[in-house]
């Protein structure tokens, strides 16, 4: 009886360990599809980004480009002006570099 119980709780443990390591493995290919905020960093004025898929706020959403108007490095954000003015209105909006990518 004691043999079955152990036989059980270890085929559980590998299965839990299996999903924990699939979860984690679809995070970091997630994560690293992104670009860093150092490449976000350089990026000039005019120069073109959009917002990561899945993203999505008052003024703005996954898919949407728009051009910077101010990058500040310092505080890991930039200025925007979107295309879509419809969504995000006529000034410029500030946004996070996670939020972003390159167009």
């Amino acid at each position: 009886s004691q043999t079955t119980h152990d036989s059980i709780s270890n085929n559980n443990n590998k299965s839990r360990a299996s999903t924990s390591s699939a979860a984690t493995t679809g995070a970091t290919a997630a994560t690293t599809s992104a670009p860093s905020a150092a490449e976000l960093a350089t990026l000039p004025t005019d120069a073109r980004v959009r917002v990561v898929a899945g993203r999505s706020f008052d003024k703005f959403r996954g898919g949407m480009v728009g051009t910077v108007r101010e990058n500040n490095p310092d505080c890991r954000n930039m200025l925007i002006a979107f295309d879509d003015v419809q969504v995000s209105g006529p000034d410029p909006v500030t946004v996070a570099y996670r939020h972003l990518e390159k167009a």
